[in-house]
């Protein structure tokens, strides 16, 4: 989704994803993991479960979570279990992704 100066007042939620902020002729590229968007009077307002510059990802870091997340998952015992090892690697999958177009 993308948004331009002067849209219309909108709030949504983000799902674990990428989001490029641009400022001029900078552009910043992040990965979110989770929260609200808002937009209004040609500001946008994130509140994020977390998010992190591209630049700042550690990528072995990144493989590691998904090794972990990926073992976790294996090794679930109940759906909830599943569930957060699902959500783990996802955030992990998002880092890795990201820091290759940076």
């Amino acid at each position: 989704m993308g948004i331009m100066a002067n849209h219309v007042p909108i709030v949504v939620a983000l799902k674990i994803s990428q989001m490029r902020i641009h400022r001029g002729e900078k552009e910043d590229l992040y990965t979110v993991n989770g929260g609200f968007a808002e937009f209004s009077n040609n500001v946008l307002t994130v509140v994020a479960d977390s998010a992190e510059n591209a630049e700042d990802i550690d990528v072995n870091r990144a493989h590691a979570a998904e090794q972990r997340a990926k073992a976790r998952a294996q090794n679930a015992k109940t759906a909830d279990e599943r569930a957060r090892a699902r959500v783990a690697l996802a955030r992990a999958i998002n880092r890795i992704n990201t820091s290759k177009v940076r």
